[in-house]
């Protein structure tokens, strides 16, 4: 399957652990493709995702390998090296449609730029339905990189 850097590929989840709902590492990073054109020189690793903000709102979107029911009891585990610290955000897509809203958002903290961190967040997507797509965006900045080393949604 081509990829272009306007489509969204989805990967088999091998990395998946026992309890979780969704999830992405290694290789299967090349599933998190920009649908805006706001990265460069993006590449995939054993390690993960690595890629160079190079225009404002940069946003990275992978569908799940299947859609899943949003519940309460959800997390989404996110482990990243961001250039820039401050605010970072996830959004979702559910089959409810209207795309990612600030009503479909929460908000992580990077405190440490340069370094990897792992972010627990919990989404709130309780009467979504099914959730389509998940999306992450680090601060709004002309440039900065970006590594995406894992992320999954667990109850």
């Amino acid at each position: 399957m081509k990829r272009t850097a306007f489509m969204m590929v989805a990967v088999a989840v091998t990395g998946a652990l026992a309890g979780d709902v969704a999830a992405w590492k290694g290789l299967e990073m090349a599933a998190w493709t920009n649908r805006v054109v706001c990265w460069a020189n993006p590449r995939v690793t054993a390690e993960g995702l690595a890629v160079e903000a190079v225009e404002r709102d940069p946003q990275l979107y992978a569908k799940p390998p299947a859609p899943f029911a949003g519940e309460c009891n959800h997390y989404v585990e996110i482990t990243l090296r961001s250039g820039l610290s401050g605010m970072h955000q996830l959004f979702w897509c559910s089959e409810k449609g209207g795309g990612c809203t600030r009503e479909r958002c929460a908000n992580f903290t990077v405190r440490r730029a340069g370094e990897w961190e792992t972010h627990t967040v919990r989404p709130g997507w309780i009467g979504e339905g099914r959730i389509t797509c998940l999306r992450i965006d680090p601060p709004d900045a002309l440039r900065g990189t970006f590594e995406l080393k894992s992320v999954r949604v667990f109850a």
